[in-house]
């Protein structure tokens, strides 16, 4: 959670955090991660974006929802067009017919 939290920071350029330690934080609570193997494995499917990428285009994302004038629903057909391209152009195989 550190890496991704650190990544928005850097992204959005806002932000700061500090880590709460938990005495009574179940065991997994350190063991999380990010992980679309599964995903890889059953669905042929692999991300178009890096993790630096995805955290900006999120990022840039939810930038746009502070803005109390901003087309939510255009914004976000527009990075799912975004999305696509960038994966056609890096030819990966979930996005041949």
């Amino acid at each position: 959670m550190r890496e991704l939290i650190e990544a928005i920071i850097r992204t959005t350029e806002r932000g700061a955090y500090d880590v709460a330690v938990l005495e009574n934080a179940p065991p997994e609570a350190k063991l999380l991660r990010l992980d679309v193997s599964k995903a890889n494995s059953l669905l042929k499917w692999c991300p178009a974006l890096n993790f630096e990428e995805t955290v900006a285009f999120t990022s840039s994302g939810y930038m746009v929802e502070l803005d109390e004038k901003a087309d939510i629903y255009s914004d976000r057909l527009a990075q799912l067009e975004q999305y696509i391209r960038i994966a056609i152009d890096r030819n990966l195989s979930w996005t041949k017919s």
